[in-house]
């Protein structure tokens, strides 16, 4: 009879992990924990799964935020180029107003996650 025990201690809190194995052969112990450990990444595959598809519904999230602002700030440049042109000479040239996405915070702190989420 052949007896073995694998511990572990889990990193994210203070339970213990014990399992103990009896067999008749140090190859069935071997086998055993083999099944074990097989069990463990398809569970540990589980939950980055999760984790990473909440990760991507965030990241989607962020992108048509960005989007809406984006197309938001679009029609404000749009508004304001023709103010102008209505407030100018008709025989002189309109010259577009500056992109004022750049100056919206919001889109700013949107932009900076969304790079960082691409990291």
């Amino acid at each position: 009879m052949v007896s073995s025990t694998l511990r572990a201690i889990a990193l994210e809190g203070d339970r213990d992990v014990s399992v103990e194995l009896s067999a008749a052969s140090a190859a069935d112990v071997q086998a055993a924990f083999g099944a074990v450990a097989a069990e463990i990444d398809h569970a540990h595959n589980d939950i980055l799964n999760r984790r990473l598809q909440l990760l991507q519904g965030r990241i989607d999230d962020a992108k048509s935020r960005l989007a809406a602002i984006e197309k938001s700030a679009e029609r404000l440049n749009d508004r304001i180029a023709s103010a102008l042109a209505d407030e100018r000479n008709p025989s002189q040239p309109v010259v577009p107003a500056p992109a004022l996405a750049a100056s919206i915070p919001a889109w700013n702190d949107l932009q900076t996650v969304s790079r960082a989420m691409r990291l």
